[in-house]
């Protein structure tokens, strides 16, 4: 799924219930991810988001499964977002 660019904020448990998905590409444009935004999406198994991310809400990525893989640039963000990953770092 790509996103359209223009979004500021990809919404608290916004993929809820959307089982299909299996990679998203974050436009630049996007500010923050909320909590549980990709909450228990099982195929998802990337997702690349833009340098200017500067906030993951808690949760947003816990229960993916099968994610490999977010992209990203600024490697030292990740360090941060290990509560928002959950079991997958």
């Amino acid at each position: 799924i790509i996103l359209p660019d223009g979004i500021s904020r990809i919404g608290n448990h916004a993929f809820y219930g959307n089982s299909r998905i299996t990679n998203v590409h974050i436009p630049n444009s996007a500010k923050s991810i909320g909590e549980y935004a990709f909450y228990n999406r099982t195929a998802l198994t990337s997702v690349t988001m833009p340098n200017g991310i500067t906030s993951i809400g808690s949760n947003a990525f816990k229960g993916c499964t099968a994610l490999e893989s977010l992209f990203n640039t600024v490697e030292e963000f990740f360090l941060g977002v290990v509560g928002a990953v959950g079991d997958k770092i």
